[in-house]
């Protein structure tokens, strides 16, 4: 059997040098801790054209005494879905709906050879990510389920996990306390995580002194940084209300968010290295969430462990989408945790203890029925 206290001890105490098994069941064991594999540089993408979205804001140039004048971006907020007004998941329609439309997003955002930065759509992607976040605070299973079931392809990989980083990092936050502001602009970051230009921001942003290098990438970045956190902040907590597109400004407000930024950094490690193995990627085939947050807690001194411990609690050893052996030899899929027994979710048995499919929906709340155990997890059927 697979004991929560088995996990959680390995977050807080020194891993020992040998532990034996004294049962026959699937446990943690301990093992010598081993490099985690650089990412390499991930493949051009194809070439797909999403359809257009409103924009959330406008520039407006207006004449002021013969000189040009840009005033603020006006907010119109694209349609809001009865779920949100109503404070409810949306239907399973309307989840996928809004994960394929951060898939189209992240195709035309999130690119290897990306040097354009000033092309983003900003406006629409933090659009998007409120969407998330809305959907995130009133539970909605469907959406962590498609992050979770999502397998990628040789040219889609990168996009889906963009989309997935995203929406576990932001669950995480969730959990932590993130005020609105700060969901925001860690869901945003998270997105963008595999771009050089959040890469460059994360790596510099506790550094008191840069480089000559480092300067003419702020010059390189900052009308997109510009951007991404005006439109989040709506142009009032920036320095000089703005950064100067030539970089200039760029450090202090580098200094100025450096404590947020270092915290959104620790965040998305942990969930990046996550989501990187239990989906088909660099690792080869997807591993199990189990052997994930095994390999993370072998190598914990690389992670925040403050992260980890929600990371189990929040996304679980056995996140929503699974599937899982009983020990009733029946096979289930997880569709909700439970709140601090992320041992013990709710789960739909889908195959009897023959491997036959069952003809109606057979809930079972694992915290109810202590005498049944999960025994490992099963790779995604089709």
């Amino acid at each position: 059997m697979i004991r929560i206290s088995d996990i959680m001890k390995k977050a807080k105490e020194p891993k020992p040098k040998e532990e034996k098994i004294i049962s026959d069941e699937p446990s943690l064991k301990s093992q010598e801790p081993r490099s985690i594999p650089s990412r390499p540089a991930p493949r051009e993408p194809v070439s797909i054209n999403p359809e257009p979205s409103p924009a959330a804001f406008s520039y407006k140039e207006e004449t002021k005494n013969g000189s040009p004048e840009r005033k603020k971006e006006t907010f119109a907020r694209e349609d809001i879905s009865i779920a949100s007004i109503l404070n409810k998941p949306a239907s399973a329609p309307e989840s996928e709906k809004l994960y394929q439309d951060m898939i189209s997003l992240a195709q035309t955002a999130v690119a290897p050879a990306q040097s354009d930065y000033a092309a983003f759509d900003i406006n629409r992607l933090v659009t998007q990510i409120e969407k998330v976040i809305e959907q995130l605070t009133v539970s909605n299973e469907k959406l962590l389920m498609s992050a979770f079931l999502s397998d990628a392809t040789a040219t889609n990989r990168l996009f889906c996990h963009s989309v997935n980083t995203c929406m576990y990092a932001i669950e995480i936050a969730l959990a932590q306390g993130y005020p609105r502001l700060h969901l925001i602009e860690m869901g945003v970051l998270a997105f963008l995580n595999e771009t050089d230009m959040v890469k460059f921001l994360f790596s510099t942003c506790q550094k008191a002194e840069f480089s000559r290098q480092e300067k003419e990438d702020m010059k390189k970045y900052a009308s997109a940084l510009t951007r991404i956190f005006s439109c989040i902040n709506g142009f009032c907590n920036l320095p000089n209300d703005t950064l100067p597109h030539d970089g200039e400004g760029l450090e202090d407000f580098l200094s100025q968010k450096s404590e947020s930024l270092s915290r959104y950094a620790k965040l998305i490690h942990v969930v990046d290295f996550y989501e990187t193995m239990t989906h088909r990627g660099i690792y080869g085939d997807r591993h199990s969430s189990l052997e994930a947050v095994q390999e993370i807690l072998n190598n914990k001194e690389k992670f925040e462990q403050a992260v980890i411990k929600v990371l189990i609690e929040k996304v679980g050893i056995f996140p929503i989408g699974s599937f899982i052996k009983l020990s009733t030899k029946e096979t289930a899929q997880v569709i909700r945790l439970n709140k601090g027994k992320p041992l013990r979710p709710i789960i739909k048995i889908v195959l009897d203890a023959e491997g036959k499919k069952l003809s109606g929906d057979k809930m079972l709340d694992l915290s109810q029925h202590p005498t049944i155990y999960i025994k490992e997890e099963e790779k995604p059927l089709g």
